[in-house]
């Protein structure tokens, strides 16, 4: 079993990069009809974690069943 928790600075990155691949989506759509749904979601999520920023925390853990 490992469980690792993840730094601020991870968590920061995490969440650009998923906000931030939303965002350039839609800029590199500009026709798609989904194009301002997706920047609508990019713009909550970023707002989300501006917002939840210093209580928010990730840990991922790798386990295997008991023998």
């Amino acid at each position: 079993m490992y469980g690792h928790t993840s730094s601020r600075q991870e968590l920061d990155d995490y969440a650009w990069h998923r906000s931030g691949a939303l965002a350039q989506w839609a800029l590199d759509h500009p026709g798609h009809p989904d194009r301002e749904q997706v920047r609508q979601a990019a713009d909550e999520q970023r707002a989300h974690w501006l917002r939840r920023r210093e209580s928010a925390g990730f840990a991922t853990l790798l386990l295997r069943r008991a023998a």
